[in-house]
């Protein structure tokens, strides 16, 4: 939790929480794009320090790197800026080909076809978008909050695998996602 946040856990898992007071961002809150794409990456550095097999490299505007577990989430490209050197983008390509583990590349909206066409090139292909969110109203985050009906409880053990997600055409309810149900 942040800072900002206070929770008053009063209550055991599988009830529901008896209070729930949310000043959720009572921090500061990422504004540009671009500075938060920056701070994602200086996170990412703690998840590969910990990798006893893993590499980060870092350049301007992108940085690759593999923890050595063969899941493509966990070795790959990530773009802070929309225009990353492609020269750059290609050599760190080349370094996690090398590697034979499954990775991403991960790029902002906006990057040139030149530098998308190299993932295509190696096989790749386009997914799914990954959004990260800034907040560019500050203002209207208050009324954001605002939540009529809100019911938050603490999940037992055995409801664990339990996954929400925002239905794609509201945010006004959430459903258990199918492959859980």
């Amino acid at each position: 939790m942040t800072a900002g946040t206070r929770l008053k856990r009063a209550c055991e898992p599988g009830q529901r929480l008896a209070m729930f007071e949310a000043q959720i961002y009572g921090g500061s809150m990422a504004t540009d794009s671009d500075a938060l794409a920056t701070a994602l990456a200086d996170s990412f550095k703690y998840m590969f320090d910990a990798a006893p097999v893993g590499w980060l490299q870092r350049e301007v505007g992108v940085m690759a790197g593999a923890t050595g577990v063969p899941i493509p989430m966990l070795n790959g490209i990530w773009a802070q800026s929309r225009r990353p050197d492609p020269a750059t983008v290609a050599g760190l390509l080349a370094r996690l080909d090398a590697t034979g583990l499954p990775y991403c590349m991960q790029v902002r909206p906006g990057t040139p076809s030149e530098i998308t066409g190299q993932a295509l090139q190696r096989g790749m292909g386009r997914e799914a978008d990954v959004p990260l969110m800034v907040l560019e109203t500050p203002s209207a985050l208050e009324s954001a909050q605002q939540v009529d009906a809100l019911t938050m409880r603490i999940l037992t053990p055995g409801e664990a695998g339990l996954h929400l997600w925002a239905d794609a055409r509201t945010t006004s309810h959430f459903r258990v996602a199918s492959h859980l149900g």
